[in-house]
This record gives C-alpha cells, sequence and structure tokens, in this order.
C-alpha cells in the first residue's frame, strides 16, 4: 500500500486517449498491490482511506483549473479529474492531525461489471467528524481595463477567527469552483 501514492503519481501524469478508461488501464496495478482482504475503492484503499483522501490536481495551486469530465467515478477518487494527482498527506509536511477526528462510517462502491477494478457504476462513503461553520472569502485583484480577475484567492475563515487560504482544483461553470480542495493557513 506504500506504493500506491506513487503510481497513481505517475500514471495519473500520462496523457490517456479516454478518459473512461482510468480505473480499468490502471486496474492491473491495483491487482498486484492489493493484499488479499484489501478493499479497493474507486482508485483508492479501505484500509488507508483518511490518508489517501488527502490528494489534490498538483497544477490547482498554478490557477490551471480544468472543468469536471463526464462523471467516472465518486467526486473523493482521484479518477474523478484530469490532471496530475499529488497526495498530499504523504510527500507534504502538512499537519495531518485531523484525521483522528474522522472516522469512516460506511462505503459502497458498484462496478459497471463484475471487475471491482474496473469502471464504476456509482460510489459513496459516509464520514463521521467534527464540523464548523465557515465564511468562505473570494478576493480578486482586477487589473487591465477589460476588468477580468488577474489573481483569484480563495479564503476560508473559522469562528476562532483563522483564516486559511483554500486551494480548489476544479472549476465548475464559469466562476464557480468545487471540492476537492486543500487548506493552508495563513495567519492566525
Amino acid at each position: 500500500m506504500r506504493i500506491w501514492p506513487t503510481v497513481v503519481y505517475m500514471y495519473s501524469h500520462l496523457q490517456l486517449t479516454k478518459s473512461q478508461d482510468k480505473l480499468p488501464a490502471c486496474a492491473e496495478l491495483a491487482k498486484l498491490v492489493a493484499s488479499p482482504d484489501g478493499q479497493y475503492l474507486a482508485g483508492l484503499w479501505k484500509s488507508t482511506l483518511l490518508e489517501d483522501l488527502y490528494w489534490i490536481v498538483q497544477n490547482s495551486f498554478s490557477g490551471d483549473l480544468r472543468p469536471r469530465p463526464t462523471w467516472r467515478a465518486p467526486s473523493w477518487s482521484w479518477a474523478s479529474v484530469d490532471g496530475p494527482i499529488v497526495y498530499l498527506g504523504r510527500i507534504s509536511r502538512t499537519p495531518t492531525s485531523w484525521r483522528h477526528d474522522v472516522e469512516l462510517v460506511d462505503y459502497e462502491v458498484i462496478p459497471k461489471g463484475v471487475d471491482k477494478f474496473g469502471q464504476l457504476e456509482s460510489g459513496t462513503l459516509c464520514l463521521r467528524g467534527r464540523c464548523t461553520p465557515i465564511t468562505w472569502i473570494r478576493t480578486e485583484s482586477r487589473m487591465g481595463m477589460d476588468g477580468l480577475p488577474m489573481v483569484v484567492q480563495d479564503l476560508v475563515r473559522f469562528p476562532n477567527g483563522s483564516t486559511y487560504e483554500f486551494n480548489i482544483d476544479i472549476e465548475i461553470g464559469s466562476m464557480a469552483r468545487s471540492m476537492p480542495g486543500t487548506l493552508r493557513r495563513i495567519r492566525p
């Protein structure tokens, strides 16, 4: 299981001709690393799920956002998006204490056929953890005569006043954005 993030990282940098083949194309690799009791959940493993959910599209920090493709995997799976994937919890020094406050309650992943490593019909997760209200703040720096945003920064502010930069990986529509994303503390 320790090599799986490296496999996903390398695989996600390849240029697939048919994006619907994302999971079937890496199915044989998944079968090779699977333990006899390993549960494969849409490109992630149950035994390391909470850590493996902490991924981003690598180019999201550069602002190179892409529209979410046609559904092929649940949004919590790296296979649901196009672009190079990075597992932050495995390759960075980002604090991970939040993982102790989250637990997997239930899951269901339904394959399209008999191969649980191939194409999917659907997939859901039920997680239990602490929640808190946040305020989402979007700032735009405008430059030029056209008034188009040149720099967009998304922030979330928690009730205790702490503010984090929120980097969103996928663009949906012209200005709306959605998960997955990452938080990075920028001021107390």
